[in-house]
């Protein structure tokens, strides 16, 4: 009788435990922040993205030749830019623009610029050497997508059931 009774209980705790983890996990979103082949929709790069990460786009500029950061951050699923670090005046970079615009150790910097952006696309070169910085760690784009890929950066809201679903897919893509 009595291992009738602790049957039944764990029976019992396993269902409230499934139920609580379906309740908890459709009502939790997830953001992923995905690079991909504008063309042909080729994953490149994705990472689970917190609330307020950032991540930086790092490029030498075509004409100077100097290195250009462009400073991003995610908030409630958008890419906003933040910020951009130039050494010089080239074509295509800002003059004119929001934020605090300051000159610190020999770099032009805008901060506090807070400008949301809607569609991120970005044209990979060789000469460029485009990477994305993401938690201190380098990804070359130019070597993960190739030279002239256009590539878009977008970011896509899961609730925390499909998010696991998605990590186990990855864990079982990376064992074949």
């Amino acid at each position: 009788m009595l291992e009738k009774n602790t049957f039944k209980l764990i029976l019992i705790i396993l269902v409230l435990f499934i139920f609580f983890t379906l309740f908890y996990s459709l009502q939790n979103e997830v953001t992923i922040l995905r690079v991909v082949e504008s063309r042909d929709e080729n994953l490149i790069w994705e990472r689970r993205i917190i609330n307020k990460n950032s991540f930086v786009i790092k490029y030498l500029h075509s004409v100077a030749k100097t290195e250009v950061k462009e400073f991003f951050e995610i908030r409630d699923g958008e890419i906003i830019l933040t910020a951009t670090e130039y050494q010089s005046y080239g074509a295509g970079l800002p003059v004119n623009t929001r934020g605090q615009y300051i000159l610190k150790n020999d770099k032009f910097i805008i901060k506090d610029i807070e400008e949301k952006i809607d569609n991120l696309l970005l044209r990979i070169s060789d000469s460029s050497q485009h990477e994305l910085i993401y938690l201190n760690k380098r990804y070359p784009l130019y070597e993960l997508a190739g030279t002239n890929t256009l590539i878009e950066f977008r970011t896509e809201k899961l609730s925390y059931f499909q998010f696991l679903t998605w990590e186990v897919k990855k864990w079982l893509n990376q064992k074949n």
